[in-house]
């Protein structure tokens, strides 16, 4: 079994990047504030897309069920 691990900010350049870097080595979780992006998926690579609002503590306790790292790339400029 991978470990699992959470991108937030997946839909960024680097977070997308990483995605596909990472996406080999463990179950990977792209996590996006937008549901667009998260509709698109990631054709090709074996990575889940996840909706959350990184500022709601009950959204980040349901994506992070399960994962075993977490990479935080998503900026703070306003909460939504």
């Amino acid at each position: 079994m991978r470990p699992r691990l959470a991108i937030f900010g997946a839909s960024g350049f680097i977070g997308n990047g990483l995605c596909h870097y990472m996406s080999p080595h463990y179950d990977t979780i792209a996590i996006t504030r937008s549901p667009h992006r998260a509709a698109l998926g990631s054709p090709g690579l074996d990575v889940v897309w996840r909706v959350s609002d990184f500022f709601r503590r009950p959204d980040l306790e349901k994506v992070l069920n399960g994962v075993d790292y977490a990479i935080y790339l998503a900026h703070t400029r306003v909460p939504t």
